[in-house]
Formats: structure tokens, sequence, C-alpha cells
């Protein structure tokens, strides 16, 4: 199966995603232009469970998308599985700024990424995902440790269901001091 791509019939109809986008020319080919197909990218809800003890999954915005973002897969690449990526809602992440970069848009440029091997856009809860996808571990950056970990909730279900919490330290940078900083500048 290619990296970052997963067969389905039944796409998930609430994510906003065009058919193909635009993303230049060939060098090779200067009159060719180069699309990608982005319903093709997308593990979709339906098709969660059969990756179900398959993967770890990282969780966040990623908007905008920085060097701990990265340093982050990598860290969860290393727990032995290939990494699905589940990213936030842009209403969710309109309650932390503004949304820099829609979803869609976080989805293509994350997809690109090598250490993620499957993209989710998601439009339930972490909670609901994690119950949907039932991932083998889920893994979140060290400074959710200061804040107790991860939600009880979300706690006790990966508790239940058997999924592993992983922390790892790659705080490198933060989107919201990005962003604070460049409006005060």
């Amino acid at each position: 199966m290619p990296r970052g791509r997963y067969p389905s019939g039944q796409r998930e109809q609430t994510v906003n995603l065009p058919a193909s986008a635009y993303v230049g020319s060939n060098p090779s080919r200067p009159t060719e232009q180069v699309f990608v197909d982005l319903r093709e990218m997308i593990v979709a809800w339906n098709d969660l469970p059969d990756l179900s003890q398959r993967v770890v999954m990282v969780d966040g915005s990623f908007d905008p998308l920085h060097e701990g973002h990265i340093a982050y897969f990598a860290a969860a690449e290393r727990l032995g599985k290939p990494v699905l990526c589940n990213i936030t809602h842009d209403v969710w992440t309109s309650r932390k700024h503004p949304v820099l970069l829609p979803q869609s848009s976080r989805a293509l440029v994350i997809d690109a990424i090598r250490h993620v091997s499957y993209v989710h856009c998601a439009t339930a809860t972490t909670k609901e995902v994690i119950e949907q996808l039932r991932p083998f571990a889920y893994v979140k950056g060290a400074d959710w440790l200061a804040r107790g970990g991860i939600p009880e909730d979300e706690r006790a279900l990966c508790e239940r269901l058997g999924v592993k919490v992983e922390y790892v330290d790659t705080v490198l940078n933060s989107s919201s001091k990005l962003i604070e900083r460049l409006w005060n500048a």
C-alpha cells in the first residue's frame, strides 16, 4: 500500500476537499500542469477500524506547522508502527487562534511528511476517533504531562481499549506562540 494512501469506497461527507489541487508545473515538461487527488489521501471515518492496532496516532491542529511537529511525528514513528495523523477540524483550531491554513490544506502538507503514513481529517472529537480507530498507541507531547496528561475521558477509554498512551519530549515550538509573535511584530 503506498505511503499516505488508503483505499476506500466511502469518504467522509463533512470534510470539504476539492477533487484535486494544482501544485505547480512539471519542471521537465513546462507545459504540463501537476495536480494531486486530495480525496485519495484521507483515511475516512468508516475505514479507521481497518487500521486498528496497526498504527500509532498523533493528534493536533498543526496550524501553523513547525519543527516541533516534525520532531513529534518522527518520535511517534520510532515506536515502530506507521503514524496516523489526526488533524483537528477548523472549528476547534479557531477556538485557539484564527485558522491560517484550512484543515484540507494542512492534510495535504502533512501527508507529504515522510514520518506520517496516514492522514485523517477529524470531524469528531479525539475520544471518538480513538474509539473508532483503536490505535496501538496514542502519542502526545510531553507538555501534556504538565496539564495532568490527556483528558480523563480519553485516558479511561485508552485504558479500556488497551491503547498505550505515550508522551514524547519534542516540544520545540508553539503554534499559538508563533502566531502571537507575528501579531505583536
